[in-house]
């Protein structure tokens, strides 16, 4: 779920409209509001259970707010390796809105797209070819560079994000999942 797509979704704002969106990493709610819709329980299991929260809350007309704010909280994604499993693939299975037969494909165009600058800088070194060297390492660093355009948006470590391609390892896991 990109920003954009996330700006561009109408009726955020709306009471009437059903559209809603959360993070749960940091949602504020009245006690008396939270309370009078039931808490989690009526979105216990859900997929995305803050976006059902937040719907919830406007099913019983109240005001739901989406502001982007990265300097208000940081959030570690996932403590232990179950969790980047599990919490990466439930991320995938909501990109593909229900059509699950694009989880794959879309799992597929990540671990290629992550991957190949490392391939083809293996390759360079061990065929001795100078053009593939560069190739991959003009892709990894071009792919590494592109986190500091949304900076502003997502926090992350310089020296840790040089691992950034490992993350093809949970997308395979996902696509075997």
């Amino acid at each position: 779920f990109g920003i954009a797509k996330l700006l561009a979704v109408p009726g955020l704002e709306d009471p009437a409209s059903p559209n809603a969106v959360a993070s749960g990493a940091l949602m504020l709610v009245k006690a008396e509001v939270f309370r009078a819709v039931g808490g989690f329980h009526a979105v216990r299991g859900a997929m995305l259970d803050d976006v059902g929260f937040a719907r919830l809350l406007k099913a019983h007309h109240y005001r739901v707010g989406f502001r982007l704010a990265p300097d208000c909280a940081r959030v570690r994604l996932f403590k232990t390796p179950r969790e980047a499993f599990w919490g990466t693939t439930k991320n995938i299975l909501v990109a593909v809105e229900g059509r699950r037969w694009l989880a794959i494909p879309l799992v597929l165009v990540g671990f290629v797209q992550l991957w190949t600058p490392l391939l083809a800088l293996a390759l360079g070194v061990l065929e001795g070819d100078r053009s593939l060297l560069l190739t991959g390492l003009a892709t990894y660093g071009l792919q590494y560079l592109g986190f500091f355009a949304v900076r502003r948006l997502v926090r992350f470590r310089p020296g840790p994000l040089l691992c950034f391609p490992l993350a093809a390892i949970v997308a395979a896991c996902c696509m075997t999942r």
